[in-house]
């Protein structure tokens, strides 16, 4: 099998579905991260492109025939992905996404227990290099794959770090993209005092309405109107794996901010 190996880039594996990234293509990866770091557990994420469950499925086909034993976290963002590894005992965890790209793109992040996150220098270019290597022969003992359900630990932690009770009354208009966010929000802010008015919750791979990427200015006009519109106080924009938001004050202040890799222990 010829495998594209511009997929590889400094901080990530992204190419296009399926002709660079595919099942195969991600078994192939499977067997080279194991080479490279030598798990005995991991948890994968991914986001709701239509490839992702392909190529989650080629991911455990490699591990699960080495007898590493697989977590599988479902639908979720990538910020999720990180608390994950920096509050669970997982040798390593994997998100399938391609954040903000269009919908023909998927991808892969590697983030090692701590969290680390894994780039070129630190074990995707030896990934690259060993992704030539034959399969690994099967391990005596099979891996196993298990469904876990992280999101009341992760709720729990994110409202640990604020105080509840200063929380203001606000109106917010969200605009989800299609993408991870239109889970992630109702979730996360039930229970809040902020009143969502939500566009684009349904998760989508095909992004029906935009691309959700809100670094584009005109990815983000549907936000602006609905806010004029309902005279919000704040108007969130967030791209398709829910780490990178776009927003807007009342004020018309603009803002793009994309969430640090935290450790959340």
């Amino acid at each position: 099998m010829k495998i594209d190996l511009t997929i590889f880039k400094d901080y990530d594996i992204r190419g296009v579905y399926p002709t660079q990234l595919n099942g195969n293509v991600a078994t192939a990866i499977g067997y080279a991260i194991i080479r490279k770091f030598h798990p005995k557990t991991v948890a994968i994420c991914r986001d709701m492109r239509l490839s992702g469950e392909e190529i989650r499925d080629g991911l455990m086909n490699a591990f699960v025939t080495c007898g590493i034993d697989v977590f599988d976290a479902g639908l979720t963002g990538t910020e999720v992905a990180y608390f994950i590894s920096g509050s669970m005992q997982y040798d390593m965890v994997i998100m399938i996404s391609a954040s903000h790209n269009p919908p023909q793109y998927n991808g892969l992040k590697i983030v090692l227990k701590g969290p680390i996150a894994v780039s070129g220098d630190s074990g995707l270019n030896d990934i690259k290099t060993l992704i030539s290597e034959d399969p690994l022969p099967p391990s005596s003992r099979k891996g196993t794959i298990k469904q876990i359900d992280v999101f009341k630990k992760w709720k729990h932690k994110i409202l640990s770090l604020i105080d509840e009770t200063k929380l203001k009354p606000l109106t917010i208009v969200v605009d989800a993209g299609n993408g991870m966010a239109g889970k992630l929000v109702p979730l996360i802010f039930d229970g809040l005092p902020f009143k969502i008015i939500p566009l684009y919750f349904a998760l989508d791979g095909r992004f029906p309405n935009h691309v959700p990427n809100p670094l584009v200015e005109t990815n983000n006009k549907d936000l602006i109107a609905k806010m004029h519109e309902v005279n919000a106080d704040m108007g969130l924009t967030f791209d398709g794996d829910a780490d990178r938001v776009f927003f807007a004050t009342a004020r018309t202040c603009w803002h793009r901010w994309r969430m640090p890799e935290m450790n959340l222990t």
